[in-house]
């Protein structure tokens, strides 16, 4: 098993949708694309932004903001 296969595992049993860090996101089927270092990056839930030109973009937020209950 390979270590970002360890990872979405961790993810999925925290209820995560991927990770992110402020500056980008990806999801448990594509983790790390970029193939940067994710040592900065924290679990994340899947959110839908839509564009005024139509459609919308899958984004991710860090999970504890998104499921921050006082926000």
């Amino acid at each position: 098993m390979k270590v970002l296969e360890l990872i979405a595992i961790q993810l999925r049993q925290l209820g995560a949708d991927g990770l992110c860090n402020g500056e980008c996101g990806c999801g448990l089927d594509d983790l790390a694309p970029c193939g940067d270092w994710i040592g900065d990056c924290v679990p994340a839930m899947a959110v839908k932004a839509w564009h005024e030109e139509g459609g919308c973009e899958t984004g991710y937020v860090p999970l504890v903001e998104a499921t921050d209950d006082t926000a």
